[in-house]
């Protein structure tokens, strides 16, 4: 599966789904700058931390001093206070909730607009339901036939396990002669197609490719390995993959066969589709 901290050594192989958990793309983007409007530095954030934590004590001394008893904390926030509000997962489950108080405890800490937190939960849940469906076809595919086709080994993945939304963009790209290896959803602000060579320098998109994603509040950012499209409001899957397929027809022929993945994503590969064969039960297991 090309299935809210970046890595660039990610493949589409390491997007795979094991017998633990559905695998899913991360981001190395700090994650308060994936939020915020204006990415604070390390520096910054750190000072931030820090500042609230004296506020807090500070406040509780002068209570104490005072003779002020110490307001009462309602079930669940003590631990909701030392919840890690930049850390991926749990900016994930939040997202994923229906839990209103939640949702404006990150709103407030990232400093979102409403829309903006109600599209990225809303892309959140979509993520979630569509690589539950991944996970189903996955099992079926291993189950019918556990041996890849030639394109699935040059992928470093099997086709299930690509994300709907890209499936057939991805398919268009690797005809063309673009090596993908990484694409999907990333983090809850946006998607991305990841390329193992540079791209085209004179690559851009056609005024009617530009209108059409516009139409979709989608911004495209093309960097010199990814497009990126980053999310102007809620959108299914099918209009995402209208988006990919609009991307992948601008994209030049490259006039060369479609490359198989780096050697070590072969090589994870290959062992975990002998892992598959050896012991299915294994990758079958909820």
């Amino acid at each position: 599966m090309q299935n809210p901290a970046e890595n660039p050594n990610r493949t589409e192989a390491s997007e795979s789904i094991d017998k633990e958990k559905i695998a899913q793309p991360s981001t190395t983007e700090h994650a308060v700058s994936a939020f915020a409007m204006e990415p604070e530095s390390d520096g910054l954030i750190a000072q931030r931390v820090a500042h609230q934590k004296i506020d807090e004590a500070e406040i509780r001394k002068i209570e104490d001093r005072l003779g002020i008893p110490n307001r009462g904390k309602e079930d669940g926030e003590e631990e909701n206070s030392h919840e890690n509000l930049e850390d991926d997962d749990t900016i994930e489950r939040i997202l994923e909730s229906d839990s209103a108080e939640d949702l404006e405890r990150l709103r407030s800490f990232h400093s979102l607009s409403l829309e903006q937190v109600n599209i990225y939960s809303e892309m959140a849940k979509l993520r979630k339901g569509t690589l539950m469906e991944i996970r189903q076809r996955f099992k079926e595919r291993i189950i019918s036939d556990p041996e890849p086709s030639e394109e699935e080994w040059k992928m470093g993945v099997f086709k299930e396990e690509l994300e709907p939304q890209v499936f057939e963009a991805v398919t268009t790209l690797r005809k063309k002669g673009y090596n993908t290896n990484e694409s999907g959803f990333y983090g809850p602000e946006k998607q991305l197609v990841g390329f193992a060579r540079e791209l085209p320098v004179d690559f851009t998109l056609s005024p009617e490719a530009e209108r059409l994603l516009d139409e979709k509040g989608l911004t495209i950012k093309i960097s010199a390995k990814t497009i990126e499209l980053h999310y102007g409001r809620s959108l299914g899957i099918e209009a995402l993959k209208e988006a990919w397929n609009i991307i992948a027809e601008n994209l030049p022929d490259l006039g060369r066969p479609d490359e198989a993945a780096d050697t070590g994503a072969v090589e994870s590969f290959k062992r975990r589709v002998e892992n598959i064969k050896r012991n299915p039960d294994l990758f079958l297991a909820d």
